[in-house]
């Protein structure tokens, strides 16, 4: 978010799902860190991406998102178009 908004606009976007309850902070761990490592070369994704869809799966979440390299990480987490929601 950071590469199209400034911080005061995250925070307001942000601020309205955790209104909602619908946001929660994850901490990352070593061995999630090393699993998304791991993963990244395997599939060919970015490690960023790779972290965030085992983050999603360790705490339940789904990844909304229209990114299409999320598709290859399917496997790790429940991935959905915004769409998809309504």
């Amino acid at each position: 978010m950071k590469g199209k908004y400034n911080e005061e606009e995250i925070i307001s976007i942000l601020s309205i799902f955790h209104h909602l309850n619908l946001l929660i902070k994850a901490d990352i761990s070593n061995e999630q860190v090393k699993e998304a490592a791991v993963l990244c070369k395997k599939i060919n994704v970015s490690f960023g991406d790779a972290l965030h869809a085992i983050l999603a799966r360790d705490t339940k979440a789904i990844m909304v998102t229209r990114d299409k390299h999320f598709l290859r990480l399917r496997d790790i987490s429940d991935i959905k178009k915004p769409e998809d929601l309504l």
